[in-house]
């Protein structure tokens, strides 16, 4: 019995030391280098994917739910905060006038929801339900977007 015991706790140690001792070149390995994610506002983080020559092509808008000093609660963008990042990144003269709202369209749980300027797009998704007591003033130009979960602009 007592021999029983001290492999258990070899083992144990053992498995405890090797999963203790990961590298980030371990980490790499496994799981593929880390992506660079931006603060843009007080609640949002931008994720930027960029073309062969550098140049920025999509990038993904969505809540921060930590930051290095704090843990935030909300799962959902403001359309305020989303509105003020989209214009610093296409600010009008770059992204042109609105040609068209997409629409609607809910698959499963999910919705989706797109507008498209004349040289950008923006795709909001949200899950179905609305967040309680989240009341929040109407944005004009995202009118009828209920507080997305992740925005994409094109």
């Amino acid at each position: 019995m007592k021999r029983v015991f001290i492999g258990v706790v070899l083992l144990s140690l053992v498995s405890f030391l090797s999963a203790a001792a990961q590298s980030g070149a371990d980490i790499e390995t496994k799981y593929g280098p880390p992506i660079s994610s931006y603060s843009v506002s007080e609640n949002i983080w931008m994720t930027p994917e960029f073309t062969g020559d550098e140049q920025l092509c999509i990038v993904r808008l969505y809540p921060k739910q930590i930051d290095p000093n704090t843990n935030y609660l909300q799962g959902r963008l403001s359309r305020w905060e989303v509105k003020e990042v989209f214009d610093q990144l296409a600010p009008v003269p770059v992204r042109g006038r609105k040609l068209e709202d997409l629409g609607l369209l809910v698959i499963g749980n999910s919705v989706f929801q797109g507008l498209v300027y004349e040289r950008e797009r923006i795709n909001f998704v949200s899950s179905l339900g609305r967040t309680i007591g989240a009341k929040e003033e109407d944005v004009a130009e995202f009118s009828g977007i209920d507080r997305p979960q992740i925005v994409t602009i094109t």
